[in-house]
């Protein structure tokens, strides 16, 4: 972006609208980004204490929750837009620009959310066999690793 603005001066005003709307881009992800890592550690939690229909839940709620992130950005962005880019220009060309691509960027959050929330979520849920299912995972072998080297063992025994 700020190498077509330097090349060409008239890119420079998309340029700036980018530059002004990028407060809400970064808002949108920070949201998207938190909601989805915390409800992997919500699901990570209920697969190692296997509780699957927690886990089921937490994932159900989890999809909501995109859903509803992306609802609550995609207003702002059909009304909020405009009075957010009016307060830091009065430029009407950048305005112009800022407000569109902030449309377009909340429009189209809805494939953030969804690549974030469904990617934890398989994540999680499709991890090795030997990490989430057997009985000798490895935070269990760790802890008998320490527990012998306690009781003056090398922890090396299999």
């Amino acid at each position: 972006s700020l190498y077509v603005a330097r090349i060409d001066p008239v890119h420079q005003y998309e340029f700036t609208a980018i530059s002004l709307a990028f407060a809400a881009q970064c808002l949108l992800i920070a949201v998207a980004t938190g909601t989805a890592v915390g409800v992997n550690a919500l699901l990570s939690r209920a697969l190692g204490e296997r509780k699957p229909e927690m886990a089921n839940t937490i994932a159900e709620n989890g999809v909501f929750l995109a859903l509803v992130g992306y609802l609550l950005f995609l207003l702002f962005g059909i009304f909020g837009a405009d009075m957010f880019i009016s307060a830091q220009t009065s430029d009407p060309t950048i305005k112009q620009y800022g407000v569109e691509y902030l449309r377009i960027v909340s429009m189209f959050s809805i494939c953030l959310y969804g690549q974030l929330m469904l990617e934890r979520l398989l994540r999680t849920e499709l991890m090795p066999e030997e990490a989430t299912n057997q009985p000798e995972n490895l935070a269990v072998k760790l802890r008998q690793k320490l527990q012998k080297k306690e009781k003056g063992g090398d922890g090396n025994e299999k």
